[in-house]
């Protein structure tokens, strides 16, 4: 038996949203080095702050990054506005030395193989992320982890590969100037191609704020990964909670919870 039968599901989805990490890939490893950098600017200036205090005050400037400036004019306002004397450039230097900025990042297991399976049952999949980029800059990133992990399977053809078959699209934050969960992000994601109705639609997320931010908005949503975010076990609680809400018709919306990403071709 389908463990995702328990909702009795009768709906007809045409159209995957996503977030891109740690849905798709790692990006937390990219977020402790941020905080490292950060961390190491301010100890130079006389500044002994653990990282996760620093990256909590810079997460404002984040913000202004994945919406209205560039990720070079939010890091100068932020060491700036702290008074630390070091700019962009200093930021970058530490980060080529400390890490290896061009890394390779990697799909997750089964990644490619569920967005084929999609992708034979006529179902779109959008990615929708917070980005410093816009989105039509991202394919090309997005593109080259796909035909790495197509290799690794050795059914890469690049005579007939279109990424078009994998992903239907990308919506950055960059590109509408606010982030995930505003309404705003989904109602555009819901009026791509031809558009869709709330119902035919469902939004694969891990953080708490995206996961109860789309099913208040009565988009069904796919919990993945959440059990490594900060709160997990409370999240747990709110979904359960959910869902009882959903099967007494109080909500219109359901959360699934999955394990691997490959899970979600058995729910839609």
């Amino acid at each position: 038996m389908n463990p995702y039968d328990i909702f009795n599901r009768k709906k007809n989805i045409k159209l995957v949203l996503s977030d891109a990490g740690d849905i798709l890939f790692d990006s937390a490893s990219n977020i402790n080095e941020q905080k490292e950098v950060l961390r190491e600017l301010f100890n130079r200036n006389g500044i002994d702050w653990c990282g996760d205090n620093i990256y909590n005050i810079f997460k404002p400037y984040k913000v202004l990054s994945q919406t209205k400036i560039s990720m070079r004019e939010a890091i100068n306002l932020f060491l700036n506005d702290n008074f630390i004397n070091a700019t962009y450039a200093d930021y970058c230097k530490l980060i080529n030395e400390r890490y290896n900025y061009n890394k390779k990042i990697k799909l997750f297991k089964d990644v490619t193989k569920t967005l084929e399976i999609l992708n034979y049952k006529g179902i779109l999949f959008y990615i929708l992320t917070d980005a410093t980029e816009k989105g039509n800059n991202l394919y090309s990133k997005i593109e080259k982890m796909i035909i790495s992990q197509l290799v690794e399977r050795g059914v890469y053809n690049p005579y007939n590969f279109n990424v078009l078959n994998y992903i239907s699209g990308i919506i950055s934050s960059k590109d509408i100037g606010v982030k995930k969960p505003n309404p705003k992000f989904f109602n555009i994601a819901l009026k791509c191609r031809n558009g869709f109705k709330k119902i035919e639609a469902v939004f694969i997320a891990h953080e708490s704020n995206e996961i109860f931010g789309a099913a208040n908005l009565g988009i069904d949503v796919i919990a993945l990964n959440y059990w490594k975010e900060k709160g997990s076990i409370e999240i747990d609680k709110k979904i359960s909670e959910h869902n009882i809400k959903y099967k007494s018709n109080k909500v219109n919306s359901r959360i699934y919870q999955v394990k691997h990403f490959s899970d979600i071709s058995q729910i839609v």
